[in-house]
């Protein structure tokens, strides 16, 4: 057999196997680049219909009313409760011990709750546009930071879940309505208050300022 024959067809045979291999690769790597696709997409579709809900005014402006009614008529649910659900059940929960409250008591977890729902729902409405709303050099938001946006969502949605179950089993009047008072007030004062100071206030500065 001629050498230079030998050569070649040596020399052809890595070629191919190659390009086979990359087309085997291609082939498998396609269904999960079309299933990426669909949740990419998906994440974007949900991800901007909560953010244009979350950042309307109507949300911004409104949603400490609906939690007022929440705290103030969710006692009412009790009637309806189950008696048997998880949530019913007392040795599921921590409780204080060897303590005597004295005067008027403020239910702690519905001050926290109320507070922190109040707090990420002023940060979700300056959020969400962004996500929306994004400007043509930056281009849209990628994944992560709508899986971060998702999470807050979600995260909301679990303190309203454990607010509600909370008010409906365990009703406290007038204990819970002052948490929620108090929580009510705090939101007020640190985002219609402190956070409007000038920064010789040592104030943050409102959500979004700057951007």
């Amino acid at each position: 057999m001629d050498p230079k024959t030998e050569n070649s067809s040596k020399g052809l045979t890595p070629g191919v196997s190659l390009e086979k291999l990359h087309k085997m690769a291609e082939e498998l790597t396609l269904p999960g680049r079309f299933l990426l696709r669909v949740l990419d997409a998906a994440l974007e579709s949900v991800t901007n219909l909560l953010a244009v809900v979350l950042g309307s005014h109507l949300a911004r402006r409104h949603f400490h009313l609906m939690l007022s009614a929440l705290v103030l008529f969710g006692p009412v649910l009790s009637s309806w409760a189950s008696k048997y659900s998880i949530f019913a059940n007392s040795h599921n929960y921590l409780y204080r011990a060897n303590m005597v409250w004295r005067g008027y008591e403020v239910s702690q977890d519905v001050l926290i709750l109320c507070l922190c729902c109040l707090l990420l729902v002023e940060e979700l409405s300056v959020f969400g546009p962004h996500i929306v709303q994004a400007r043509p050099l930056q281009g849209s938001p990628g994944a992560p930071l709508r899986l971060v946006f998702l999470l807050c969502v979600a995260l909301l949605s679990v303190w309203m879940l454990l607010l509600l179950c909370l008010l409906a089993h365990f009703p406290k009047f007038p204990s819970q309505q002052l948490g929620g008072a108090l929580g009510y007030l705090g939101w007020k004062g640190l985002y219609q208050g402190w956070y409007r100071l000038t920064p010789s206030w040592c104030s943050p500065g409102l959500p979004g300022d700057g951007l």
